[in-house]
């Protein structure tokens, strides 16, 4: 008898699931699936190696991973690996490379260059917003500064006091 891990057993077990929730004829293409969410990590981060961009695509889409591939760790790196190597179509722009070629291309392209720069451009605006707008809250948290008859309630003894005059009758209380 063959010794099945438990990752052999999840993935037949998926498999099964699989097959009796989709069918044959409804079955999702989850390796084109996978491939889109592998074109964005390049997108978002030209340059990436090969292994920086496996962690980052199970970090970032571990459904589309398992769902793909399954939940054998060997074959999903195997599988990610060749995936690494093959072709892959810009929606957009309708052009074809592979996601080696995608992340050498997007990061010497000027006009990758420029969306990416543009892309950091409107994050630091929206970062100096948000530093605007904590820093009035910080100002005027800081210039108006909490009125002790505002936010305290008085004492029993101190309203005692108040209506028998405005003497203090509270033994324990000492005026400085």
């Amino acid at each position: 008898m063959t010794k099945l891990s438990t990752g052999d057993i999840c993935d037949t077990l998926n498999q099964i699931n699989h097959d009796m929730w989709f069918g044959e004829e409804d079955t999702p293409d989850f390796v084109e699936e996978l491939k889109a969410c592998a074109y964005n990590i390049v997108r978002e981060n030209p340059g990436i190696e090969r292994s920086e961009w496996i962690d980052e695509l199970i970090r970032q889409y571990p459904a589309e991973v398992v769902d793909a591939y399954g939940t054998n760790p060997r074959e999903v790196y195997h599988e990610l690996s060749d995936l690494w190597e093959m072709e892959y179509t810009d929606p957009e722009t309708h052009e074809w490379n592979s996601f080696a070629g995608w992340s050498e291309y997007l990061m010497t392209d000027p006009d990758a260059l420029r969306d990416q720069l543009d892309r950091a451009k409107e994050r630091i605006r929206e970062l100096e917003t948000e530093i605007a707008l904590l820093r009035g809250k910080a100002n005027k948290s800081l210039s108006d500064p909490p009125n002790r008859a505002d936010n305290i309630k008085p004492s029993a003894s101190e309203s005692t006091a108040e209506a028998a005059g405005g003497e203090n009758i509270n033994p324990n209380k000492r005026e400085h």
